[in-house]
């Protein structure tokens, strides 16, 4: 992965389908080895401007809009189909059904869809734990993000 001293957790490793900070590291490390097969992007950045993020992802995908006013129709199209409160709202996540490939229910995918909602599920002291390795992890290895 090339992460150097990235790869160790002082976290459980009880995320399904590996550890986190080593998921996005490779990903992210993918992205600068084949940019043309990796898209890159936080929930953060998407959050802050979806309408710029939608026209880079459609690009990438070889499905550019352009600017004129019904491209600009087509990307606020999609930012809507594609919100938090739209796709929150379809009935298969209201469902506490445990798909066959991941062991939480669908409903576990939604909670508020904001920035900053972990402070109202997790306690101060694992929120500074979580912080220590996200700079130990992320921060080390000059991924700025998360904190």
């Amino acid at each position: 992965m090339g992460s150097g001293g990235c790869g160790r957790s002082v976290l459980p490793r009880v995320v399904p389908f590996g550890p986190y900070y080593d998921h996005v590291l490779a990903y992210r490390q993918e992205r600068f080895n084949r940019p043309e097969n990796v898209y890159f992007l936080t929930y953060e950045e998407l959050k802050e401007n979806p309408k710029f993020h939608v026209r880079k992802l459609g690009e990438f995908l070889g499905c550019a809009v352009d600017q004129s006013e019904k491209g600009e129709e087509k990307i606020d199209e999609i930012v809507k189909m594609c919100s938090f409160e739209t796709l929150s709202r379809q009935q298969v996540y209201k469902s506490n059904e445990v798909p066959s490939v991941f062991p939480l229910p669908y409903s576990a995918f939604f909670r508020k869809g904001e920035v900053g909602d972990h402070k109202n599920y997790l306690e101060d002291k694992m929120i500074t734990r979580i912080d220590v390795v996200t700079r130990e992890k992320f921060h080390g290895c000059g991924f700025l993000y998360g904190i």
